[in-house]
């Protein structure tokens, strides 16, 4: 069937990392998080906002036909660096913190201080899994595309003179 032409992602690599640290670091400020609690308004902007930013992010780690991302795998991997050291400052702040961040958040049977800490280690680990994934997809396509420009270059070798190619060690090798 027909396939639309592959285009760039709606924007670019450092756009959209600016924009999933900016998201994740302004939903983190207590004063902006606490009010989304009582309100369920604030509260499903603050989902659309991580998931329109993960998404931005998402097409410029993998992309996502029709969208190709803006740079090649091993840069990408640095992206990936930048979005799971955000992740991991602000896990890290909650758990090491201690005074309680979010005083909206009702406490509970484990109390504050522990919900607080175990939110920060969620945010921590839950990461790992997506990026986990997209790390692999940029380290098989960066080993891929060396494959391929190793074969274009054997490719391009002319065979040895006095041997037919398939029996030329040189042109033959894999």
């Amino acid at each position: 069937g027909y396939r639309s032409p592959v285009r760039p992602a709606p924007v670019g690599p450092s756009v959209a990392i600016a924009v999933f640290l900016g998201v994740l670091l302004v939903w983190q400020v207590p004063a902006v998080l606490d009010p989304s609690v009582r309100s369920a308004a604030l509260w499903s902007a603050q989902i659309a906002c991580y998931l329109v930013a993960g998404i931005l992010l998402w097409l410029q780690l993998v992309g996502s036909h029709p969208f190709h991302p803006g740079w090649d795998p091993v840069r990408r991997l640095g992206l990936l660096g930048c979005a799971l050291s955000g992740a991991w400052l602000v896990g890290v702040a909650l758990v090491i913190s201690s005074r309680v961040r979010y005083p909206a958040f009702a406490p509970g049977p484990i109390g504050r201080e522990m919900d607080q800490g175990l939110a920060g280690a969620i945010a921590c680990v839950l990461p790992l899994l997506p990026f986990g994934i997209a790390t692999f997809w940029c380290f098989a396509e960066w080993l891929s595309k060396d494959e391929d420009d190793g074969q274009l270059e054997r490719a391009s070798e002319p065979a040895r003179p006095g041997r037919p190619p398939d029996q030329d060690p040189i042109s033959s090798r894999s």
